[in-house]
């Protein structure tokens, strides 16, 4: 039962992280709007979306496996009357 409920936290975790990966869109939209264009080195906003897309993929990918992976669960009580 404390697997499952570890799992559950876990999993929660993982979805609040993908929630907050979602959020950032604005701020690097703005942070892109915002940066100067003459500057030497250009920060690449295009290469940290991809990978904030990578990132968010793999944690959704985990997510739909372990839902469908099997679980183990604790055995019936075969005596219902005593």
């Amino acid at each position: 039962m404390a697997l499952q409920a570890d799992r559950d936290s876990e999993r929660a975790v993982l979805i609040r992280l993908i929630d907050s990966i979602e959020r950032l869109e604005p701020l690097i939209a703005r942070a892109e709007r915002e940066s100067d264009p003459q500057v030497r080195v250009q920060f690449r906003y295009d290469w940290l979306r991809r990978d904030l897309a990578e990132v968010k993929t793999g944690l959704e990918a985990y997510l739909m496996e372990a839902e469908f992976a099997p679980r183990s669960f604790e055995p019936l009580q075969a005596e219902y009357h005593q």
